[in-house]
């Protein structure tokens, strides 16, 4: 039993010997650049050894070795060729470095939209912290609106009130068509339109004097604003401007965007109508044919007059 261990610890001593030998001539290949057997074989001879016989004198290690050319014989020097692990090397760093290049730019690019996003946060905040409370959202805010409006407070509860029910039977008509399965059907509808017929017309209810008021409360659009001219419409030969708010259109208040199509596409096509016009602080009247003004629209909020 001892020289079997014997042996094994001799073994594992000559493959730690070995093993350290090969990491050492690994070190020394990486060290001087890959010079293997073949520079070896060319190294100069210890000093004092002479020339051996038929080699022709000493060579000066740092003379370069020339060999003769095949087709002119002249000679040419005999060059190490690069080492390929070197050459990798190289190749791998060039390639890091681009990456980390890459990487850095990113990073800025990032920073930069970072910085851009909290400016358009910053402003949003500021954006709704400046705009008008929505009265209309709560039952009691439609109150206040209405009261603001003009209406007494005793007829404004009981038109919140009613248009409350209506819409809560809306909700459950649809709520039992689901449950019962008769949803988008015939009866669905009927019943529906039959809520219709009986739902508030808040306007009608309040008149547009009163209602025109009250949408500027609860802080929704009141106004219809040009946006654009079409070259060549009735619009633009009645000077009308970007910005410009219609306030009427042949006598009739305009507060919705589809007061005035129904405007313009009512009475005698081509007839001349009146329209008054908000410009900044000023108000005029611009006469029209009857038809398309020819301008693009959009919706505003303005403080009644």
């Amino acid at each position: 039993m001892s020289r079997s261990w014997s042996f094994v610890l001799g073994a594992f001593a000559v493959g730690a010997i070995a093993g350290a030998a090969v990491v050492a001539a690994l070190a020394l290949w990486g060290a001087y650049g890959g010079m293997g057997l073949a520079g070896a074989s060319r190294a100069t001879p210890p000093a004092g050894v002479g020339a051996v016989a038929g080699q022709g004198p000493e060579r000066d290690p740092s003379a370069t070795i020339l060999e003769p050319r095949a087709e002119s014989g002249t000679p040419t020097p005999q060059t190490t060729p690069p080492d390929p692990m070197l050459v990798r090397l190289d190749e791998l760093g060039a390639a890091w470095t681009r990456i980390d290049d890459e990487v850095t730019r990113l990073r800025r690019r990032i920073t930069d939209l970072e910085q851009r996003l909290s400016s358009v946060q910053a402003r949003s905040v500021a954006a709704e912290a400046s705009a008008p409370a929505r009265l209309g959202a709560t039952p009691d805010g439609q109150k206040s609106a209405m009261v603001r409006a003009g209406l007494a407070e005793d007829t404004a509860a009981e038109i919140i009130r009613r248009q409350g029910q209506q819409a809560l039977d809306r909700l459950n008509l649809r709520d039992v068509a689901t449950r019962e399965g008769w949803l988008g059907s015939d009866r669905y509808r009927e019943e529906l339109a039959r809520l219709e017929e009986e739902a508030v017309d808040l306007r009608q209810e309040l008149g547009d004097e009163v209602y025109d008021r009250y949408l500027y409360a609860v802080g929704e659009d009141n106004r219809v604003r040009v946006d654009g001219i079409i070259a060549g419409s009735a619009g633009e030969a009645a000077g009308l401007q970007p910005g410009d708010l219609i306030e009427a259109y042949a006598g009739e208040p305009v507060l919705t965007v589809s007061d005035l199509r129904e405007a313009t596409g009512g009475g005698e096509r081509g007839e001349l109508v009146q329209v008054r016009v908000r410009r900044g602080a000023q108000t005029f009247d611009a006469w029209v044919a009857r038809g398309p003004l020819g301008v693009q629209l959009d919706t505003a909020r303005a403080e009644p007059r």
